[in-house]
């Protein structure tokens, strides 16, 4: 999903800057469009300090008016100090398994808000003509050729479903874990 945002982001003329949990991820976030990444992996206040800090260099100070949130725990909270005042959190998943932390200040003091996201729920909550316009203008993108998919690390047959998901939450490498389900 991060990669897909990215390139949107990119065709439309917005800016990116992408919080992966992981070093030898960057190259891949970069070649999918990027404009900058951070590595944070959630284990210190200091190193929060220390990627705010950059993040703050990277935006020259400019605030951050969207934050897309696939992970909770630390790194939401750091994904919330990023906003500036009236940003919004748009979460779409919980890969953390810890509970999302957000601090009371800024939503009362920075006006920031905070909105979960599924696709089936928003497709079903607009104008079924502007979703016709979104799937028209991601299937042209699609089509042009300019669109990358991600990498896929290994694919699995079904039968070794338990090794696939052994190795996709060890998380090591670049790259999906995919599953092949013959019929």
């Amino acid at each position: 999903m991060g990669l897909s945002v990215i390139q949107v982001a990119k065709r439309r003329g917005i800016k990116t800057i992408s919080v992966v949990r992981r070093p030898e991820v960057e190259a891949d976030m970069v070649a999918h469009g990027a404009d900058a990444v951070v590595v944070y992996a959630g284990k210190s206040y200091v190193a929060m300090r220390r990627v705010l800090a950059k993040i703050k260099q990277i935006t020259n100070g400019e605030p951050i008016k969207l934050a897309f949130n696939a992970v909770c725990g630390q790194s939401g909270e750091l994904l919330a100090k990023c906003l500036g005042h009236g940003g919004k959190m748009l979460t779409y998943g919980a890969m953390s398994n810890d509970p999302m932390q957000v601090n009371g200040a800024a939503l009362v003091f920075q006006d920031l808000s905070y909105e979960g996201f599924h696709l089936r729920k928003f497709v079903g909550s607009v104008d079924p003509r502007e979703v016709q316009i979104m799937f028209r203008w991601l299937t042209e993108f699609l089509e042009s050729g300019d669109f990358k998919p991600a990498h896929v690390k290994k694919v699995y047959p079904l039968t070794e479903v338990k090794q696939a998901v052994t190795d996709s939450f060890e998380g090591k490498g670049v790259g999906k874990i995919l599953i092949k389900c013959d019929a």
